[in-house]
């Protein structure tokens, strides 16, 4: 179905709705822009729909915590006890966790969007990841965040 929708109508972004992350990986490979969980969706549109179309992906917290302890590890490439992120590296890491997007990031911390950019790049280069998502699989396997412990995005 997702491969027929992405076919017939390949700039429409794709949410997949689900009670468990079974289908995150083949979702996102055929083109799905986020993969929620059905319990988390009514929060998540509460803040509207701006903060689902404003990102490239999004993934609701419950799934992607369930699928990173399904995993057992995230991918970095630098041991954690070598990890040194300054304070604001740290707020930034956190925020990056919450899916917030980096001008929710540079609004929530006043500071401009650019820094936010300089931040997120730093972080990556620190933990060893390539992406976004990477760094919030990081975020949080470490323990910088806890989903059960948040209100809202």
């Amino acid at each position: 179905m997702l491969l027929r929708l992405r076919t017939v109508h390949p700039d429409t972004r794709i949410f997949i709705v689900s009670a468990s992350d079974k289908y995150l990986e083949p979702s996102v490979r055929l083109g799905a822009s986020g993969y929620l969980h059905q319990s988390e969706v009514a929060k998540m549109l509460e803040h509207g729909l701006e903060p689902l179309v404003s990102r490239e992906f999004v993934f609701s917290d419950r799934v992607i915590v369930d699928w990173i302890a399904k995993q057992g590890r995230w991918k970095s490439k630098v041991p954690v006890t070598s990890i040194r992120l300054t304070p604001r590296e740290v707020e930034v890491l956190r925020l990056l966790a919450r899916n917030s997007s980096d001008l929710q990031i540079a609004q929530i911390l006043g500071i401009r969007h650019s820094t936010v950019n300089f931040h997120i790049r730093n972080i990556r280069r620190k933990l060893g990841v390539r992406s976004r998502e990477e760094a919030r699989e990081f975020a949080i396997h470490e323990g910088y965040f806890d989903p059960s412990k948040t209100k809202g995005l």
